[in-house]
C-alpha cells in the first residue's frame, strides 16, 4: 500500500503551499530526503527524481561502464563493387545510333531505354505486357519493352518514337495523321498507338478498319479515342509513305 505525504511548501511538483511536513528521513537509495511515510516505496521516489539531469548523472555514473565495440564501416574499392552489383556491357542500336550501355542481369528493355538512356517516350504502365504502353519497334516489329530483355536486343534495330522522325524533318506520315484526326487526348498511349500503326502500314500498305483494329487491339487507350485512332491510321494509309533515315528501305 502507498501511502503520499501531504504536499510539502513550495513543492515544485505539486504546486501547493502547505505548512511544514513532518520531520524527513533519509532515503539510501536516491541520498536525498524523503518522508518517513513514503521510504518503503522509494522505487517511486527514484522513478519521480531520475527525470532531473542531476539524478541521471547520478545514476549514469552508478552503472558500470560497458564498452561496445563498433564494426568498422566496410571500405569497397570500385572493383569490389563492380562484384558485389555486377553489371554487363552492351551494345545497342537505337534509332540508328550505337550505343554502349551497362545494363543489370535481367534488366527490361524499357527501363534500358527510359532510366539509362533517358528516351522517355515509351511508357511504364501494367509491366505485364498487357497495356501496350511501353510499344517500342525491334526489328521493324512492335514488341512490348516491359517484358523484353535488353540483352536480347543487342545489336538489333530499336526504333523508339523519339526517333520515328529525324530532328529538323517533317512529322512522320503517322504521326501527322494522328494530329491531323486529333487521335488523342492525354497523349499517354499515343507514342505506342503510333509505333504499332507505323509496323502495320510497313507490312500492309492499305489496311481495312478490321486490320487496324485487330493490328491495335493490345494497346489500350484510357481515354476512348479509339474511333478516331482508326480514322488517324485510314488517313496515313492513304498519304506518301516516305521512309526516313531511321527506318531503312524494305529490301
Amino acid at each position: 500500500r502507498v501511502i503520499f505525504p501531504p504536499p510539502e511548501k513550495n513543492n515544485p511538483i505539486s504546486g501547493c503551499h502547505a505548512g511544514p511536513s513532518p520531520a524527513p528521513a533519509s532515503n539510501t537509495f536516491t541520498g536525498s530526503a524523503a518522508h518517513p511515510t513514503i521510504a518503503t516505496n522509494a522505487n517511486i521516489q527514484t522513478r519521480m527524481r531520475i527525470s532531473s539531469p542531476a539524478a541521471r548523472r547520478i545514476a549514469a555514473a552508478a552503472l558500470p561502464s560497458v564498452s561496445i565495440p563498433q564494426r568498422p564501416r566496410a571500405q569497397h574499392h570500385p572493383q569490389q563493387l563492380e562484384w558485389l552489383h555486377p553489371m554487363a556491357r552492351l551494345q545497342l542500336l537505337v534509332n540508328g545510333k550505337r550505343i554502349r550501355v551497362d545494363i543489370d542481369d535481367g534488366e527490361s528493355l524499357l527501363y534500358t531505354l527510359r532510366e539509362r538512356l533517358h528516351l522517355t517516350g515509351a511508357k511504364s504502365g501494367c509491366g505485364e505486357g498487357q497495356c501496350g504502353a511501353c510499344t517500342v519497334l525491334l526489328n521493324r516489329q512492335p514488341i512490348r519493352a516491359c517484358i523484353t530483355p535488353t540483352a536480347s536486343a543487342g545489336n538489333k534495330p530499336i526504333t523508339t518514337i523519339e526517333g520515328l522522325t529525324p530532328a529538323g524533318k517533317p512529322l512522320h506520315p503517322v504521326q501527322q495523321a494522328f494530329l491531323d484526326a486529333t487521335a488523342f487526348q492525354c497523349g499517354f498511349c499515343t507514342a505506342a498507338m503510333i509505333l504499332g500503326a507505323v509496323a502495320l502500314l510497313d507490312s500492309q500498305p492499305k489496311p481495312t478498319d478490321a486490320a487496324i483494329r485487330t493490328s491495335l487491339e493490345g494497346h489500350i487507350c484510357r481515354c476512348g479515342t479509339y474511333p478516331r485512332i482508326v480514322e488517324a491510321v485510314r488517313l496515313a494509309a492513304q498519304r506518301e509513305r516516305k521512309p526516313t533515315q531511321s527506318e531503312p528501305k524494305r529490301a
